[in-house]
């Protein structure tokens, strides 16, 4: 009964039997969003399926409004079928949402109600297909980790993340929110935004 390694070397995908296991929590990412919940990828070759009912104590009328893509999420196996689809929940972690106790301990406070117009150092932490993860520092000290948006990247529609920014890259940020309750922050690195 040893746990078996997330993913193969060969890329193919792993049977969900005896690698799933019911109970479990697993660290996953947002994959995609309809509107009655999301798929998370848990990297075991197979996507879960997180329901509405399954994101929040309380009730969530629009899934898009919880969730981004790409949006790392630790989630509970509630569920297994026997054809090996797999229900997964927010509820039933260690770091579930809760009012006052936001997920994965990132404390947003210092960044509720900054100007977006104000200019921030950051540090380029990750960089994926819909954008980049940056780590923001504030004259004051305080550090947080925001997404900068594909399109908020820079004024060309087009460009790839990847062609635009690298990790460890040293970047100027502007806040365009930050939503407690989420521990998310929204970034940009354009001059301006036109939505």
């Amino acid at each position: 009964g040893s746990k078996v390694a997330a993913g193969r070397p060969d890329g193919g995908a792993m049977t969900v039997e005896g690698s799933v296991k019911m109970g479990w929590e697993y660290h996953g990412a947002i994959v995609r969003i309809m509107d009655y919940g999301a798929m998370v990828d848990i990297g075991l070759g197979s996507l879960g399926l997180l329901h509405k009912s399954k994101i929040a104590t309380e009730h969530v009328e629009n899934v898009r409004d919880w969730l981004v893509l790409g949006q790392e999420v630790d989630v509970s196996v509630v569920s297994i079928r026997p054809d090996g689809r797999f229900q997964v929940s927010m509820l039933d972690t260690a770091s579930v949402y809760k009012p006052h106790d936001p997920r994965g301990g990132q404390d947003v406070g210092p960044f509720v109600g900054l100007s977006p117009h104000d200019w921030h150092d950051g540090v380029v932490e990750k960089v994926v297909d819909f954008g980049a993860y940056v780590k923001v520092t504030l004259a004051d000290g305080a550090s947080g980790q925001g997404l900068v948006k594909r399109d908020r990247l820079c004024d060309d529609p087009i460009v790839r993340p990847e062609d635009f920014v690298e990790i460890g890259q040293a970047v100027k940020v502007r806040v365009l929110s930050a939503q407690w309750e989420l521990c998310r922050i929204d970034l940009s690195m354009r001059e301006s935004d036109d939505d």
